[in-house]
């Protein structure tokens, strides 16, 4: 979380000095001064995109930095260091030590011609305990810490953190394949998983309706509801079809298929808002020629394909040629160990990592192998490749 939010004011942090050398205001009215002498004002409720922050890139930025860094100093505030190459400074803050984290705080230093700039950024964190006004006082130590620093310094830091968030939860219901839920409307919702938002729940569907019936000789249609949200499902069905089983409820993760289509063996990795398959055998012991597609349709639903399974054309005497789909994004281990006839293979996907091909994948494959690769890829998969089994003098990995 404390990294995406530095990703993010980092896009917006260059727009702000642009803003503040040409006399804009940064996040509205800039910040001022309480009437009591020494005291600063940091509004964190004013909203920029989805982040609630500070900056302050003027002269009272110095001040703010001194301030801070007294108080760590003199661990009047607790803090946590973050490694951030592109700020000097970034601290995870808990002004009232509660072991809750406050603000993400972030200082560096930016230049304009001969002019040098302090930045200091304050982001409000999620695991915030402070909801409204707070006031931190240097103590006598933090005061000695600064002067001893020769640190310009505010002898009092008044913050004015937002509200807690609070739900406005859609009367509209937001559905899956499988679930349904209600998104919040409100800003900055820290629910993010779908089955921790209201109304979460599976389908549940009612009685199938016919909507074309079925003949001997011609398929109908049918659909039916879920009963809570209204989500439907339509589908082709045959004469002597239950009329309480839907294909879906019989594709479950896990479930193996064989195709007579493609003649191979498939097994669900996901069911819902995307349907994925791996591709695990093959059922044509006699083909010469095997291409794994980029999508299949099984029980009427159309899968992904997005795996080749450990092991999957092992050993496969009669296979000479073999096409990857574009969607693969593993292969498992000796998914083709031992194929000495495979003398083409065509990889169309560029989505395979080191980690994502397993050892020996292609091990033990035609000595006179000749593999093509997506041009991009050629660098980077000559070494994944070399690594799995392809390392013969004569095999050879070209775009």
């Amino acid at each position: 979380m404390e990294k995406n939010k530095i990703r993010s004011m980092k896009m917006l942090f260059s727009c702000f000095l642009v803003c503040f050398l040409l006399g804009g205001s940064i996040f509205g009215a800039a910040p001022v001064a309480l009437a009591e002498e020494g005291s600063y004002a940091i509004d964190l409720t004013t909203l920029e995109k989805t982040t609630y922050g500070f900056t302050s890139v003027d002269d009272n930025a110095a001040k703010i930095v001194g301030t801070i860094s007294a108080m760590m100093d003199s661990k009047q505030i607790g803090f946590e260091k973050i490694d951030d190459p592109d700020f000097k400074e970034t601290y995870s803050l808990d002004f009232d030590k509660d072991g809750s984290y406050d603000v993400l705080y972030l200082t560096g230093e930016s230049s304009y011609g001969e002019m040098i700039f302090t930045t200091v950024i304050m982001i409000v964190l999620d695991t915030r305990s402070i909801t409204n006004e707070y006031v931190l006082n240097l103590t006598s130590d933090s005061i000695k810490k600064a002067e001893t620093a020769g640190k310009e310094y505010f002898s009092t830091l008044n913050f004015l953190f937002p509200a807690p968030h609070v739900h406005s939860w859609s009367s509209e219901w937001k559905m899956t394949s499988q679930v349904h839920y209600h998104d919040c409307n409100a800003l900055l919702c820290p629910i993010i998983e779908e089955k921790n938002k209201a109304g979460y729940g599976k389908h549940t569907f009612g009685s199938w309706k016919i909507t074309k019936e079925a003949t001997a000789s011609a398929k109908g249609t049918r659909k039916h509801s879920c009963t809570v949200c209204g989500y439907t499902v339509t589908e082709e069905y045959s004469l002597g079809d239950s009329d309480n089983t839907s294909k879906t409820d019989t594709v479950k993760k896990g479930k193996v298929f064989t195709d007579s289509k493609t003649k191979a063996k498939y097994k669900v990795t996901s069911v819902g808002a995307v349907n994925t398959v791996s591709y695990t055998a093959s059922t044509n012991k006699n083909a010469v020629s095997i291409s794994v597609l980029d999508s299949v349709k099984l029980n009427g639903i159309t899968f992904k394909v997005t795996s080749i399974g450990a092991g999957a054309l092992k050993s496969n005497k009669k296979l000479k040629k073999l096409t990857i789909g574009s969607s693969i994004k593993t292969i498992g281990k000796n998914a083709f160990l031992g194929c000495k006839k495979l003398s083409s293979v065509t990889i169309k996907t560029t989505q395979l990592t080191d980690k994502s091909v397993g050892a020996n994948a292609f091990k033990g494959i035609s000595v006179k192998a000749k593999i093509k690769v997506p041009a991009k890829k050629l660098t980077v998969y000559k070494k994944i490749l070399k690594k799995k089994g392809v390392s013969g003098k004569k095999q050879k990995i070209t775009k």
